[in-house]
């Protein structure tokens, strides 16, 4: 059970665990939500049949989180950043637009820096998209391979050579240039 989640503001996709006691089919759409003392409650939906159960999210803290790069790198459920004048992680939702849309002073910190760590979450996150369109839509340099039907990070597609346990490479993949210009 994973979540995948976007973030907006960076770009980026991250994968977000469930907790394996949590028992139920979380995935729905049509549903309906409404955020009550800092908890979104979501009820109903469908997912090839009515649903009439009740779920309870409640975001972790930013404020747990005491330096920049945790700061921005966790996933808590809530978008962190790290404002530097304040000297602190706080939720995006609290900063004013003012602060936010001030590119000059850079005060906040809103994503982490790219490095080999960001590499291996790509190489991580482009495995986990399911369908082109999605796969060449990332800032993580994904590309798509239509004989194997899979979303990769490297340069060649790799397709199995049946009853060996190996690959071999073929051509490179779809990019985000090779799908619009054959659109």
């Amino acid at each position: 059970h994973d979540f995948l989640a976007y973030d907006v503001s960076c770009d980026t996709w991250s994968s977000i665990s469930v907790p394996v006691e949590l028992r139920a089919d979380l995935a729905r759409f049509g549903q309906s939500a409404v955020v009550f003392e800092n908890s979104m409650y979501i009820y109903g939906g469908f997912d090839g049949q009515m649903l009439n159960d009740m779920l309870k999210y409640t975001p972790g803290v930013c404020s747990a989180l005491t330096n920049p790069a945790n700061c921005v790198k966790t996933t808590v459920g809530v978008k962190c950043v790290w404002h530097s004048e304040h000297n602190r992680c706080e939720p995006l939702s609290a900063v004013p637009l003012n602060v936010i849309n001030d590119k000059e002073k850079d005060i906040l910190l809103k994503c982490p820096e790219h490095g080999r760590a960001l590499e291996r979450t790509g190489l991580l996150t482009c495995k986990a998209v399911t369908d082109c369109v999605s796969c060449v839509h990332t800032s993580l340099s994904c590309g798509w391979c239509p004989g194997s039907n899979t979303c990769t990070h490297e340069e060649r597609c790799k397709e199995p050579i049946p009853h060996t346990g190996t690959y071999t490479t073929t051509r490179g993949p779809i990019v985000l240039e090779a799908l619009n210009s054959s659109v």
